[in-house]
């Protein structure tokens, strides 16, 4: 996602890397693996 900081949602990796969008994201660090972990759930449910 671009444009604006409230849309980021860095992986690990990028802030390990100390990258932009890690710096500038508004969500902490793991939000993105937990959003895919409950996207998996739900998907699975179905």
């Amino acid at each position: 996602m671009t444009n604006d900081s409230a849309k980021y949602m860095a992986d690990n990796m990028s802030y390990d890397r100390i990258t932009y969008e890690a710096m500038n994201s508004r969500y902490a660090r793991g939000a993105a693996a937990k959003v895919a972990e409950r996207i998996s759930e739900l998907l699975r449910s179905l």
